[in-house]
Parts: structure tokens; sequence; C-alpha cells
């Protein structure tokens, strides 16, 4: 095995199949087949279709010859290394000729052969000079917003504990000098300190410095880092195991692939998405067709001439006239709509339904047939059955005009394509009974009707996005022929991946004259591409109009603009709409997202109206949007033009709202999180869209232009999701979390990501609270100890004080804590919005948990002190000692922590009911083996302190004194000024209550118990009873009643015909027509 830094260029190799080359080669010898396919699954994370790649027809010729390849002195000039994947410029010269190489040539690194058992090449790149190579940088370390704050925060506290460790010295200095002095006889001073006072206070305050940095290290959350890791740990695996973001089909479950960017899940503000295989299924359907001004795949009702579209489910048929108007674009750019068309057509239209029933045509007849084919207009097989002219010509040409492979496994034909479009026009020829049979360097094989056709490939003039457009020259029975598809926008009001068809006879003085400069222009070392597209261009000149005007419409309503296309080209077949359908849930999951307030970008290589019906269909733009602006210029000044009036729009509209109002794909409002507003009700807000095509988002991005383009855009991504899909699964390890489809995506943010965000904050906001709590109570005792740097609690219970009793219960409280469930995240999504201005954790609130820790030490230390201090017991002994304090100090401590935290709590599960009140008994627990089984230095405090009546009074009087104050701020929000949160989850809650009640009602025995008949199975009588009797009144009169109702009470009846009144709670019951 050789490195890849170990070979020097040029150099011939022999690479097999399924081997991945470890450097950038030219090929020049492979065995059959001729062609060379490869997979790029690695070098591409968005591409796993196969690529074809072959070697020169002369340096073919040497065949298997080891001697005359290992003689091989041919000479390449190439380009420098670059990290371009999709472009190769070079030359070779051998035996006095020059050859063009282009990518086509070439098998990068990162590549594996599969077709072929082996191939001979020229090593061009190696090591790091490889496009692989070039393409790879270093790893960004990904840091999530919190973790910026933490650290912020961290040299803050670092801060107040030198602080304080300066006050403390200070303190300790004035304290030695007036009365530290005087104990000299009982202090060690000659062989520690100096023994004048002065220099003495100076000397013991400087020590005292460095034993408070000591004493109140603890002040520095050292093992927040590790709970932070082990909460995010804990929460990835929730995220792995959530069952409603698995997908069955592909049996494929979410995953986090990191664990550092949970929270940060919680915080998104902007996506951005491609398109195909993200938001669609990548699985292209040949869908529609025009062919001769006549269009093809709309199913007609004979009967209303309503257009039937067939969906995958039955739905209830709508009509679009139903669809109301959407905004008009800015800058002159129109949706291209269903409803817009129907407008311009005027009435008598006919209207679009949906049916799930519609049998698809039977194409069994054909040999060659696929069974997965759906195709429902039998008039084009009807077509081509009565052997067409226009529509054998169309298929033919989608039959030679590709650059797919043909493979033959186990005895079936299958098709391996660089683009899922092409497949998807291949296949159609194919099951229509044009089959593409077999390719080579020089011919074409297709069997149309049966019938076997050979034709030999002159040229393929291949498709690039400046042209839009791919062609092959082709040769048959001498006939020299021109095939070209084109882009185009036929049916781009329903936002279908179209092509254009047409075809033009050539000349053989003019195809040779052509062939010679497209020669020179493909060995040209400078501007090749430039020169090559001119090139193609003259050879397409008549072919122009594709990808630059419209066929019309699929119901022929335009057939005149058609004919009249005929007429200006006589070559133009038609053209053909390929559907790649969205996701399931797609839709709902954008629209949801964007109440969430979050911000959308859409990728996508479709033509501008394509784009903007696709936004339609998949709720990136909706109706109620403001206005939608376009950036379409193709200067940079235009674009700085549009750009400035987009932001003068936005700011105009703005000001008339009553919240300030940013701009994206997609709308979004303000924050119905501080706006608190009624949870029953979904207001629409109206919102803006921005459209902006290729051409302009290259001035866009430009330097000058980049902030004005941020303004009224975006920030920068931070986080990767990878949806594994017909992609493969490089871009799923290239993520950081990945999916199975998108719209587990609106649960991954709106559900997981938000819990996540909540639970971190919560989790930091009491993890602050509670050290602050602790190791302030040395500092109050230090005003009582002389500064000395003594502890008030056992070092013991110092050093296991976050490990063993308050680990636990915080731990609860990161890993399973919610506010309200997944169901109500999802249909509030409002909920997020918190997570943009970070408003559950910040500087604020770390304030308010430092100084409610600050309180709570306070409280903590004087209660227990002022109790104690100068206590005498009933049998007459002094209660008051240091161990005895630091003891009971320490447990009330314990106890409320874990109150702090029970209320903390909102949602309780078993595992945070063992955290938390096992953390109480657990403190019990330890205190008895370290102090009587270990035998700590503060045995028998504890025990004695809670044989007295004094110890638990302490405990009621410091743990309500410092739990009220929590309560009524709580009530008082709740109450008063409550959240978006605060509602939805009371809104729960009381669903909650109904749902038990409901249950608790059906699970109450029926009042009235009969005997059941022995021969009837029905509650009625076998002899006539007493009805006409009842109901003529003569035997009905009223009781005397006294002042109040009487009251039977349930169950307590004498007999069948006794009867009873129940007192049940209002609301009991959503029905009670019959109890």
């Amino acid at each position: 095995m050789c490195v890849s830094e170990e070979i020097d260029p040029p150099l011939n190799m022999c690479v097999s199949e399924e081997i991945d080359p470890p450097l950038n080669m030219c090929v020049t010898e492979e065995i059959d087949p001729p062609l060379l396919v490869v997979r790029t699954q690695h070098i591409s994370c968005r591409e796993t279709n196969l690529k074809c790649r072959q070697c020169l027809v002369e340096t073919a010729e040497m065949g298997q010859d080891d001697a005359r390849i290992g003689a091989f002195d041919g000479e390449i000039i190439c380009e420098t290394p670059n990290n371009l994947l999709n472009k190769f410029e070079g030359t070779l010269t051998w035996k006095g000729k020059r050859y063009s190489l282009d990518n086509d040539k070439v098998v990068l690194r990162g590549c594996v052969l599969r077709n072929t058992q082996w191939c001979y090449g020229v090593v061009i790149f190696a090591g790091k000079d490889t496009k692989l190579m070039q393409n790879s940088g270093k790893t960004k370390f990904k840091r999530t917003s919190i973790d910026r704050l933490l650290n912020f925060i961290i040299i803050g506290i670092v801060f107040f504990l030198l602080s304080m460790c300066l006050f403390c010295m200070i303190a300790c200095g004035i304290w030695e000098t007036i009365t530290g002095r005087y104990f000299q006889v009982y202090l060690p001073w000659d062989t520690l300190v100096p023994s004048e006072p002065l220099g003495g206070a100076t000397v013991i305050a400087l020590l005292v410095f460095f034993s408070y940095a000591i004493v109140l290290n603890t002040v520095v959350p050292i093992s927040l880092y590790v709970s932070v890791e082990v909460i995010r740990f804990a929460q990835s695996f929730l995220i792995n195991w959530d069952e409603k973001m698995y997908y069955e089909k592909s049996g494929t479950a979410a995953k986090a692939r990191t664990t550092t960017l949970n929270e940060e899940l919680g915080q998104i503000e902007y996506i951005f998405s491609d398109k195909t295989g993200t938001l669609t299924q990548n699985i292209m359907t040949f869908n529609k067709c025009s062919i001769a001004a006549r269009c093809y795949g709309d199913i007609i009702d004979e009967t209303t001439n309503d257009v039937i579209e067939v969906t995958e489910a039955a739905r209830v048929c709508t009509s679009i006239h139903n669809t109301p108007q959407r905004c008009t674009p800015c800058c002159g750019a129109l949706p291209v709509g269903r409803t817009q068309e129907e407008l311009l057509a005027g009435p008598g239209t006919p209207t679009r339904q949906h049916s799930s029933h519609t049998p698809h045509l039977d194409f069994s007849n054909n040999p060659n047939y696929e069974p997965e084919f759906r195709f429902y207009d039998s008039t084009l097989l009807q077509a081509v059955r009565k052997c067409d002219e226009d529509v054998h010509s169309f298929f033919r040409l989608l039959a030679l005009c590709h650059t797919v492979m043909p493979e033959d496994k186990n005895g079936k034909l299958e098709y391996q394509a660089q683009s899922p479009d092409e497949a998807a026009l291949v296949s159609a020829a194919r099951n229509f009974g044009f089959v593409f049979k077999e390719r080579s360097p020089n011919s074409i094989t297709i069997e149309v009707m049966g019938q076997r056709e050979v034709y030999e490939l002159l040229c393929i003039l291949d498709f690039n996005n400046v042209r839009k457009r791919m062609s092959v020259i082709l040769r048959r029975n001498g006939q020299l022929r021109l095939y070209c598809k084109g882009a185009d926008n036929k049916f781009a009001g329903e936002g279908l991946r179209t092509l254009c068809l047409a075809i033009r006879d050539l000349d053989e003085v003019f195809f040779n004259n052509w062939k010679h400069r497209h020669q020179e222009a493909a060995v040209s070392m400078e501007n090749r591409d430039e020169k090559l597209d001119a090139i193609y261009e003259e050879i397409e000149t008549d072919m122009t109009l594709l990808g630059k005007t419209t066929l019309g419409t699929p119901n022929m309503r335009v057939a005149g603009v058609v004919n009249t296309w005929l007429a200006l080209n006589p070559g133009l077949l038609g053209a053909t709409a390929i559907e790649d359908k969205l996701q399931d849930g797609v839709p709902q999951a954008i629209a949801n997202l964007a109440m969430a307030d979050i911000k959308m970008w859409v990728l996508t290589g479709d033509k501008q109206e394509t784009a903007i019906n696709i936004g339609y269909s998949c709720q990136l733009l909706t109706d109620e949007m403001v206005d939608i602006f376009i950036v379409d210029a193709h200067t940079f000044d235009e674009v700085e033009l549009q750009l400035i009036k987009l932001r003068e729009s936005i700011r105009s509209v703005a000001k008339q709202q009553s919240a300030p109002t940013a701009v994206s794909i997609v709308t979004f409002s303000e924050s119905e999180y501080q706006r608190g507003c009624n949870v029953e009700e979904s207001e629409n807000v109206a919102g803006f869209a921005v459209v902006i095509n290729g051409h302009s988002l290259v001035h866009a991005l430009h330097p000058q232009l980049e902030k004005l383009f941020l303004e009224v855009s975006c920030q920068s991504a931070h986080i990767g999701v990878g949806i594994s899909g017909q992609e493969g699964m490089q871009a799923v390890l290239a993520s950081d979390y990945s999916i199975a489809q998108f719209r587990f995506l609106e649960r991954l943010l709106l559900v997981h990501g938000r819990w996540s965000y909540y639970r971190m904050c919560k989790f930091l906001r009491y993890f602050f609270y509670k050290n602050f709590a602790f190791t302030l109570c040395h500092f109050w005792f230090a005003f009582w100890c002389g500064f000395s740097a003594q502890t008030v609690f056992d070092p013991m219970f110092i050093s296991v004080y976050n490990l063993f009793y308050t680990s636990l219960p915080v731990l609860g409280l990161g890993i399973f804590d919610q506010d309200v469930s997944d169901r109500y995240s999802l249909m509030y999504p409002q909920l997020y919005t918190p997570g943009h201005s970070n408003l559950l954790f910040n500087k604020k609130e770390f304030l308010r948990s430092a100084l409610h820790g600050f309180f709570t030490s306070c409280v903590l230390f004087l209660i227990p002190y002022g109790t104690y201090k100068d206590g005498v017991s009933p049998k007459g002994y002094v209660l008051s000692d240091h161990m005895l304090l630091g003891s009971v100090v320490a447990t009330i401590l314990v106890i409320v922590v874990t109150a702090q935290i029970a209320l903390d709590t909102s949602y309780w599960t078993v595992f945070n009911h063992f955290m938390v009140w096992g953390s109480v008994v657990w403190y019990f627990v330890l205190q008895y083996s370290y102090n009587y089984i270990i035998g700590g230095r503060y045995v028998g405090s504890l025990s004695m302190a809670m044989q007295e009546a004094t110890f638990w009074f302490t405990t009621v009087i410091t743990v309500i004194v410092l739990m009220i104050p929590v309560l009524a701020w709580r009530f008082y929000f709740v109450d008063v000024r409550p959240t978006l949160s605060d509602r939805v989850r009371l809104k729960q809650r009381l669903a909650q209550l109904r749902s038990r009640q409901s249950q608790d009602v059906l699970r109450t025995p029926s009042a009235r118990r009969t005997r059941r008949s022995i021969r009837s199975g029905y509650a009625f009588a076998h002899q006539e009873g007493f009805g006409r009797l009842i109901t003529s009144g003569k035997i009905m009169r009223k009781l005397p009643r006294p002042n109040g109702d009487f009251f039977f009470p349930p169950f307590n009846h004498s007999g069948p015909s006794s009867t009873f009144t129940s007192h049940l709670p209002a609301g009991s019951f959503d029905d009670t027509s019959d109890i």
C-alpha cells in the first residue's frame, strides 16, 4: 500500500474496482466496458449518482499491453492545483498531436471505481495537491452562546472571589491590629509573625488572603462544566430515542452526532436549506409533457371538463377558484400559479379536482417496462401506438440526448445517471417503448418499439449553468442531426422542473468546420470554458429561445403561442415536466417554524417563477404576506439600489405596525412570548419575503454590499442538520444532527431544542444559586471568627456537597424537566421565541440567582446563629459550639436547596422523585456513616442537635422565611404578568384535569341497577306498561316542597321506580344530554 505523499507525478498507476485512488489521475486505459463509472459520494456530500469517465480513443489503442503502457511518453500540461471538483483543464501532447483533457478524463481522489475491474492512469496530483485535500480545511470548533456567556460569568466570579478575599484580608488586618494582638499568649507569634503588632497584623492578613481563596473557592463552579456535559450527553440520548422522529420506511432514527450544541437548537433564528432532497423527496417522476402544441399528463373529466389531479391520499375535492389571490411581488416579478392563470384565461377555465383512485396506465405489453413507473394520461400512449411522428421524435430525443449509463444487473436493465432528472426522462422513454440499451465512446444504441437503432456519437455538448442546455450530435444512415434539450418555464406555474426539446439537421461541411474550431477551443489552456460556450452557441443558434420563452400552460390554453413558436423554430418538439414531490409534512413544518420566529432561506436552482410557486406550495411564501421583494438585477449598482429600496420599504411598513418586524424568505411576527397574547387564538401577522437570483447574489455578497444584504436577510449558520435521503450519508456524517425527513426538523427544534435550552437555563440558574448559598455562609461566619479563615462546615461536607448532596437533583432537573409537553410545544410554536433573545439565562438572570443565593446564605447562617448563640438547653448545658452550629447550618442548607429545586421542577418523573427526596435521605445516611462508622470530627453534633426542639423550630422557621418570598414572587408573576409558557402550562393542566374527571365519570358504576331478565337481553318489560296512564296526567300531582330542594343521595333508593338527584361539579361532563 502506498501513501499519497510518497507518489511523485507523473507516474503510471493501475487502480482496481471498488478501490479509492489516493491521488488525482488521468485515465489512459480501462478494461471493458469502455466507459469508466465512478462513485463520488466521498467528495460530494449532496451527490451519490455515478459519474462517467473515459479515456482518449488514441490512448485506448494501447490495449492491455503492459509494455506499451509502461513506455507511454505523452506530455500533460494542466492547471495548477485547486479545489474545483467539477472543472479540470489540460492538454495531452503525444506523437505530435494535442488532445483535450477535461473533467471526464480524470479520476479524483475520493472516487470509487464501479463497473470496471481496473484502469490505468497517469498521476497528475498527489498528496496535498489533490482536489480533495485542497477542499479540506480546519475543523471549526463550535460553541453555544451559553458557553460563551458562561466563560464571561466565570471570569466575573473569579474577580468576585478575589474581591471577597481582599475584603477579608483588610478586615483581618484591622481585627488583628485592634483585638488579635491580645492573644499573643495563646498563639505562637514568635515563629509565625513579627512581634510588633502592625507587622504581625500585615503578615497574618496576607496569609488570610490565600486562606480565604481556598475556603471560598467553591463559589467558582468547577463542577459546573462536568454537570453540563453530563446533561448534554443525556439529552442527546433523548433525541436518539425519540420514536416520533423515527422514519419507518428507511428504518432511520434521529441521531445527535454531537453533545455540545443541544441547547443551541433552542435558539435557532435562521435556517439555510437546500431544496432538492431536503424539502423534496429527490425522486423525479415524469409528470407531464407538451408535444407539438398538445399537452399530455392531465386527466380531464369528460362530464365536467375539470382537470383531475392525482394525489397519493384521498382528499376533499377543491376548486382553485376558492384559492385567495396572492400578493404581487415587487420589482416587476409576478407570482406564477393557478390562480393568476385562471384569471387571465377568464371564465370557463377547467377547475382542478383531486383524486386518489385514478388507475395508472398499463405498460406490461412492453418487455422493458418498469413496474414502478406511473403515468395516467392514456392519450399519450395511444399516440405512441399510432406512430405519431412528433411523439416518436420526442421520445427518441429523450432516449438519445443524455449522459446516462446502462447497467445490466442480474439480467435486468438499470440506469445510472449523473442527474435524477435525466434518469426520469430516459425511464419515461423506456416505458413508452424507446429503450436506451448501450453506450460506447462512439455510439449510442436504442430500441424503438422492438427495433434496434444504432447512432454514431460525434460530439456531446454538455450542460452548464450559463447555456442551460445539453446537446448531442449523432449520425445515422448518413443523416447528421443535433438533439438538444434546455431549461424552460413551461410548467413553472406548477413548480415543475422543465426542459424544452428540439432537433436540428446539420450539413456535413458546416459540421466539419465547426468540429475543427471545437477542437481548437477544447485544447486551449486559457478561457477554455468561455471559448467552448461560444462554439456551442454557434451550432445551437437556432435554438436560443430555449430557456428564454414560455410554451404555455398544461391545459392547452395557449396553443396559439406554441404554434407561433413552432413556426419560428421548426425543430422544436415540445417540453417535459418532471415532478420532485415535497416530503410529507414539509408545508406544516415550515409554517410552524415561521410562527416560532425562525427565518428560512432555501437554495434552489429553479427558475424564478418556479421557485416562487414552490415557495407557495411549501408555505415558504403565504398569501398573507405584505409583499414579496425580488432582487434580480445583473449589475453591482442595480443590486445596491434594489437592496436600499427593499430596506426602506421594510422600515416604512414596520413603523406602521405595533412592533418592529424583520425580513426573511418566510413570514414572522414579533415575540408572542413577550406580548403574552391569548393562546386560544392564532393571529396571522403580515410579513415579508425576499427572492434573490444567482446573478444578484454574487453582487449582494460583495464586501461593499454584504453589510446591507445581511441587514435585510440573515447571519451565518452555526448548526448543521443532515437529512439522510437519496443523496447518501455524506451530508449526515458532516452534520451535527441527522434526521430522516425534513418534517422532523420541526420536532427537533420546537421540542428537543426548546426543552434542552429551557432545561439548561433552569439548571444554570439553580446551580449558581446553590453555590452562592453554600459558599457565602463562610463569608458571614468570618465576621464572628475574627476573619481567621475558619470554615463553618465540616471539611468533609465541603468536599462532598456538590458531589453527593446536590448533584443528582440538579441533574434530574437538567435532563427531565419540561414546562409544557411536546404536544403543546408544537401546538404553540411561539413558545420557542425566548431563546432568540436569551431570555431564560443571561447576565440579568445570573445576577438574580446570585442575589438569591446571597440572601439565602445570609438567612441560613444568621437565624441558626441567633438561635444557638448563648442558648441553654432545658437540662442546663450550653447549646452553642462550633461543630453543632456547623452541623445545623449544613442540614438546613441541604433541606432548603432541596425544597428550592422541588419548587423549580415543573415536570415530575420517577427519577426526579428519587433524585430529589433521595438526596435528603442520602445526606443523613452519609452523615451517620461518616461520623459514627468512620469517626469524623463532628461525631454526635447533628444527633445531639436533633434531640432538641430548638433544632426543629430553627429548621422550620428558616425554610419558611426562605421559601415564602420565592412563592410570593412566582404567584405574583404567574397571576399578574404571566408569560405565554405560564398560560400554556395552565391550559395543559386544565386539560389534564378534565381528562381525569372524564375518566372518573366513565369508571363510576351506574346508580340504576336492575335485575336483568334471563330470557331477554334488553331492558323493557314483557307486558304493557303504564305509559298511557302516565301521559294522561291523571295520577300526576305536585308534592308540597319545603324551603330547600329534596336531596336523595345516589344509590339509596327503595326500588326501580325511585329517583335521585346528583350534584356534580360544573364542567364535569362535556355532554349532559344522557347520563
